[in-house]
């Protein structure tokens, strides 16, 4: 089977790949609790231990600045470093079940405030002045303090996906098109082969011009959120209260 497809130059499937993936995961700079009680952030980077690794360490280390590799702290100062990187992910891969976002907020807060105060004891001696030389101003709240940071961590965990769409689709989707982001999209709400089968079916619909757009919509939010059954129904998108006029309101 082959796909007629719309493609776009790398640049432009960047961008409107990123802009898609911003609009229906919504943009969250504070780290919250999704809708399956997964602590979250970014454009849905879940960081729990089942969630995406890379992108757990980048806000860690890089946006937090916890633990942050290369520098050249005293052997005490980064033995802490990792205590404290250890007590966040103890926190995040806690169970927040019948838990608020604002639970998991105060104690990840709490967790930065420990060590704050920690670096700026000298009477506890964990920490000598060229190691807060070197660390800073210690972070206080858990989140991004700019838009960028999201992009930089989307980048980090966006060719793990990619190498997702080839493993269960092959050579069936080509690299920068529109239709690559409804693919895209799909693999990143962590669909994987066993939906194959079921989106054949919608796949056929794709190079009928009258039903293009609604196929896309079936491979993005039904294959994934639902599963589709045979035969496929004609979905219905009108109204703001459909799943395609809401941004963010699928799990994670």
């Amino acid at each position: 089977m082959s796909l007629n497809v719309v493609p776009l130059s790398a640049g432009t499937y960047d961008t409107r790949l990123k802009a898609f993936m911003k609009a229906v995961e919504g943009e969250a700079f504070a780290a919250y609790l999704c809708t399956a009680k997964v602590p979250t952030i970014g454009w849905g980077f879940a960081l729990n231990k089942r969630g995406q690794p890379k992108a757990l360490s980048h806000v860690l280390n890089t946006v937090l600045g916890v633990n942050r590799p290369g520098l050249d702290l005293s052997p005490t100062a980064k033995g802490r470093e990792e205590h404290w990187e250890q007590q966040l992910k103890q926190a995040l891969y806690s169970s927040w079940k019948g838990k608020s976002t604002n639970d998991l907020q105060k104690k990840l807060a709490d967790v930065l405030d420990e060590r704050k105060e920690d670096i700026e004891s000298k009477s506890k001696g964990y920490y000598d002045d060229a190691d807060r030389a070197l660390i800073g101003n210690p972070a206080t709240a858990f989140g991004y303090s700019s838009a960028q940071q999201i992009v930089d961590t989307f980048n980090l965990i966006k060719p793990e996906y990619d190498r997702t769409i080839v493993d269960c689709f092959g050579q069936l989707v080509p690299g920068n098109c529109d239709e690559r982001i409804a693919f895209f999209s799909m693999v990143y709400q962590g669909t994987h082969a066993r939906r194959k089968a079921h989106l054949e079916a919608a796949l056929k619909l794709a190079n009928a011009k009258e039903v293009r757009a609604e196929t896309w919509y079936l491979i993005r939010y039904v294959a994934v959120n639902v599963g589709l059954g045979s035969p496929i129904k004609r979905p219905s998108v009108k109204g703001k209260n459909s799943p395609v006029a809401r941004k963010g309101s699928f799990p994670c």
